[in-house]
């Protein structure tokens, strides 16, 4: 893949031999970012169903880091490790939906492989 950039601005280029990237996974359901400070509450959703990588982008929406703040999770038993959250599934997590939680939390996603 060639990448290159004309002012600030960078474009991505699909070469001959590999595909233009795939876009990122996108869902409605969960409910609008509006950005949160640390130490103020936010109401969580379900994420129960949702796509992993849609729901951290939700916390991190909020504001929480995205490496300290938020595990992913594997129920899996042949794969163990979450690499590529857009194909996998929340199926637990570690709050309940409609509990308040302070940014910054630790909060686990649990999720099965949805490839």
């Amino acid at each position: 893949m060639a990448v290159g950039s004309i002012g600030s601005t960078p474009t991505t280029v699909a070469s001959p031999t590999q595909p233009a990237a795939a876009k990122a996974p996108q869902d409605t359901t969960l409910p609008p970012a509006e950005k949160e400070e640390k130490g103020r509450l936010v109401k969580l959703p379900d994420f129960k169903g949702q796509n992993a990588a849609i729901a951290r982008q939700w916390l991190v929406d909020r504001g929480w880091d995205e490496f300290t703040n938020i595990e992913l999770g594997s129920q899996d038993r042949d794969e163990t490790m979450v690499l590529l959250p857009e194909n996998w599934t929340v199926t637990k997590q570690s709050h309940k939906a409609d509990s308040k939680v302070e940014v910054g939390t630790t909060i686990v996603l649990t999720c099965t492989n949805a490839s």
